[in-house]
């Protein structure tokens, strides 16, 4: 069975993106969730009991992006877990949300190119573009691939100033 099929068949219900950083108060997470879920509450019961409901019996991925702000509602995620045993969340959070059921992956930057100290004999237009855009940092790699899927014509050496700025 291929990797794909494997994760499609775990998560037959899919995957859904959740952008936190517009969410103002942890007490926004929660309609956040559903919004992204299509979820509309009804009745007297409380959101979050209704959220459960609805998630006990899916099998999907919630990635819940910038949950850095609301970190003292980390224990929904808690709730949300022991309420939905298929459910998988993945968090990004610039700081650990401290729970037994987390795994925490710290993420680095991409390597820059070194930063040279002009000399005053230097000209930044002396150095050779091809030399600025090959040194194999990741970040500048990176960028030209990215121009490249919106501009297959795209240049580095014509650009290479900005690039590296």
């Amino acid at each position: 069975m291929s990797p794909e099929t494997h994760a499609k068949q775990k998560l037959e219900d899919g995957l859904f993106f959740v952008p936190l950083q517009p969410v103002n108060a942890p007490s926004g997470v929660i309609p956040a969730i559903a919004d992204v879920l299509g979820l509309q509450f009804h009745g007297p019961a409380p959101p979050q009991d209704q959220l459960f409901s609805f998630l006990r019996e899916k099998r999907l991925l919630l990635l819940l992006d910038n949950f850095e702000h609301l970190l003292s509602a980390a224990g929904l995620v808690t709730a949300l877990l022991a309420n939905s045993p298929g459910v998988k969340v993945l968090v990004t959070s610039r700081e650990a949300l401290k729970l037994q059921e987390e795994w925490f992956h710290p993420v680095t930057g991409l390597a820059l190119p070194p930063r040279a100290t002009p000399s005053p004999l230097h000209r930044a237009e002396d150095t050779a573009p091809a030399d600025v855009i090959t040194a194999g940092a990741d970040a500048v790699q990176l960028f030209v691939q990215t121009a490249r899927r919106s501009l297959v014509d795209f240049d580095p050496e014509q650009h290479w100033q900005a690039i590296v700025r």
